[in-house]
C-alpha cells in the first residue's frame, strides 16, 4: 500500500493550519504521515499539532524565518522525509476533500507516472465552493495523461497544456 507523505509549509495562520490539518484527519485514505514546517515568529502552530496528538503528524520549526519561498522549496524535497512513497504538498491556508488522497492513490496505480498536478478549487468561506470551473490554473490544464517533455514545455513558456489520454474525474 502506498503512503503519502503530506507536506504542510505554515505561517503564522494557526486557525487555517488547523482546517488543513483536520482535513488530512478526515481522508478516507488512512496511508499517510504528515510533517508541518513552521515559519511562524509564535508558537501557535506548533500548539496546533499538540493538541491534535495525531503520531502521523510531525512539526518541524525552522532555524530561522525562511520565507514562504523557502519554506515552500522545502516541502518539495525530493526524498522522502517521513518513509512515504509520494510527497504531497499542502499549504496552511488549504485543505483538502475528503476523497483527495484516495483519488491520488488510484490515478497513480491506473496510470504510469510519478508526478500529479491536482488542480484547486476557490472556496469562498462561509459560501463554499464555486463553479467547478472556478480553479486557481482555469483551463490552464485539461484532465489526463501528459508526456512530461509537454508539463516541462508548459511550465517554462506558461503555455496552456494539451492532455495525450483523457479521462475523468
Amino acid at each position: 500500500m502506498m503512503t503519502f507523505e503530506v507536506r504542510i509549509p505554515a505561517y503564522n495562520r494557526p486557525q487555517m493550519l488547523s482546517r488543513a490539518l483536520h482535513s488530512v484527519l478526515a481522508q478516507n485514505y488512512p496511508h499517510w504521515k504528515a510533517v508541518v514546517f513552521d515559519d511562524s515568529s509564535s508558537g501557535d502552530c506548533q500548539g496546533i499539532v499538540q493538541r491534535i496528538g495525531d503520531k502521523r503528524i510531525s512539526y518541524v520549526r525552522n532555524p530561522q524565518n525562511y520565507g514562504a519561498g523557502r519554506n515552500i522549496d522545502q516541502a518539495f524535497a525530493p526524498k522522502a522525509m517521513l518513509g512515504g512513497h509520494y510527497g504531497c504538498l499542502l499549504e496552511d491556508d488549504n485543505f483538502w476533500l475528503p476523497d483527495f488522497l484516495e483519488m491520488l492513490a488510484r490515478r497513480l496505480s491506473e496510470n504510469d507516472c510519478d508526478l500529479i498536478l491536482a488542480n484547486q478549487r476557490f472556496n469562498d468561506e462561509g459560501i463554499g465552493l464555486r463553479n467547478g470551473g472556478d480553479t486557481t490554473r482555469g483551463d490552464w490544464f485539461s484532465d489526463g495523461l501528459i508526456e512530461p517533455i509537454t508539463l516541462r514545455a508548459s511550465f517554462f513558456l506558461w503555455k496552456e497544456c494539451q492532455t495525450v489520454d483523457s479521462y475523468g474525474v
